[in-house]
């Protein structure tokens, strides 16, 4: 009877082209009684696939995203040296080697240059998160009547605040009083 070296074998199936057991077992001219003993395999053999799979996606996925950053940085550089040189020249107009025109373009190129570098071109939404946090806090009497009041009623309490913080009575005082505004209890 022929022992067999199932580890060897599981082994190189794992890392052979083989896609299904069967197709192991008839190339290596093993019979199909003996299926029993790989019994996972093709499972196995699917599952490390998907990881590999997984890992290598996400290097290359990595790779990309390191390579559009330091682009980015590189080309931030470059539009801060262009914009550089142009404040430079517009300082500058006795430089021969840009008219100040040429200055401007080149100030206004590298702006729109950093900005695309930054991701921020025109047209773009800055990739950002915003969160909303609904506060609702107790209403104070001005909020409950103010909730009452009309456009009309709120002009009305405008004026009579601003008649409050000048200091002149709401009422007109009858010729008898002596014109001065008691203190009282503020309801």
């Amino acid at each position: 009877m022929m022992k067999h070296d199932w580890v060897k074998y599981k082994a190189e199936f794992m890392a052979g082209p083989w896609v299904s057991v069967r197709q192991f077992l008839k190339e290596k001219g093993l019979s199909f009684s003996l299926i029993k003993k790989t019994k996972g395999w093709s499972a196995e053999k699917k599952t490390l696939a998907q990881a590999a799979l997984d890992i290598s996606t996400g290097k290359i996925l990595q790779k990309d995203i390191q390579d559009i950053l330091e682009m980015r940085k590189r080309q931030t550089g470059f539009a801060r040296y262009m914009q550089y040189r142009a404040a430079r020249k517009m300082k500058k107009v006795v430089d021969d080697e840009l008219s100040p025109e040429d200055a401007r373009r080149l100030m206004v190129s590298g702006l729109e240059e950093e900005r695309k570098a930054m991701g921020a071109e025109e047209g773009q939404t800055p990739k950002q998160t915003l969160t909303q946090i609904n506060i609702n806090p107790p209403k104070t009497n001005l909020d409950r009547l103010i909730e009452k009041l009309d456009y009309e009623g709120i002009l009305k309490l405008i004026a009579e605040l601003k008649r409050l913080g000048a200091g002149t009575p709401i009422q007109q005082a009858p010729d008898s009083s002596t014109g001065e505004v008691e203190e009282g209890e503020t309801i």
